[in-house]
């Protein structure tokens, strides 16, 4: 049964009438058609929304996926930056010394290993650093995803209640296709042009950090022509 048609029980009919006045009301009552195109467009958005969903997963598991390989490093960016200026200082202070005494090899390579010791700070900081810019890459995406989600459900509840609506013949087709459905329309399309932009224009900063998904996604939030 086509889930957009919502017949009424006949049994509720016949309550408090006579056999044949029964028939007549449940004929009249009963509902009316759906415009293709708006199926077409509730359809669509039900489809992007689910694309949505799965996009703004994806950022959750991107971002989750970074904290938990560079946790560690994440963790001791403050420590690390400390420990860089303490060994900084130290190597500064050793270098003054040792330039005032006469050259010897030991005296090297003691600076050389100082010097080393910075060099492995400051590769950990760098990795701290490289997954921080790429987590605050990620989680604009990510609260674009959310809103957008939470917008798209709104709108999408209010058509199929509209939807619903039509459909029962409460209300006359012409009536409730005028004041009910069209103010819905335009902004359930405007949506999912929103949507596709958002899966659109993701996709080349996302696609630096790795991250990726099937173009088939943005056409999925592609407005159907109305």
């Amino acid at each position: 049964m086509n889930r957009n048609i919502l017949p009424r029980p006949l049994s509720t009919c016949f309550v408090g009438l006579t056999w044949a006045f029964a028939v007549i009301a449940c004929v009249a009552a009963e509902p009316g058609p759906l415009d293709p195109q708006d199926q077409a467009l509730q359809a669509r958005m039900a489809v992007c929304q689910g694309r949505i969903n799965q996009f703004e997963q994806l950022m959750i598991d991107h971002i989750e996926g970074t904290e938990l390989r560079f946790g560690d490093q994440l963790r001791r960016r403050p420590e690390l930056e400390q420990l860089i200026r303490v060994a900084q200082a130290e190597l500064d202070q050793e270098r003054a010394y040792y330039d005032d005494l006469p050259y010897r090899p030991e005296h090297q390579l003691y600076l050389r290993g100082l010097e080393s010791n910075i060099d492995n700070l400051r590769r950990s900081l760098a990795v701290a650093l490289e997954a921080e810019r790429r987590i605050e890459t990620i989680k604009p995406f990510l609260a674009q995803a959310r809103t957008r989600g939470q917008g798209n459900r709104t709108l999408l509840d209010d058509f199929d209640f509209a939807l619903q609506d039509c459909a029962t013949g409460a209300v006359e087709q012409a009536d409730c296709q005028a004041q009910t459905l069209q103010p819905l329309r335009k902004p359930l399309a405007d949506a999912l042009n929103a949507s596709f932009y958002l899966l659109y224009e993701a996709v080349p900063p996302l696609g630096f950090e790795n991250v990726r998904y099937p173009s088939a996604w943005e056409d999925d939030c592609r407005s159907p022509a109305i």
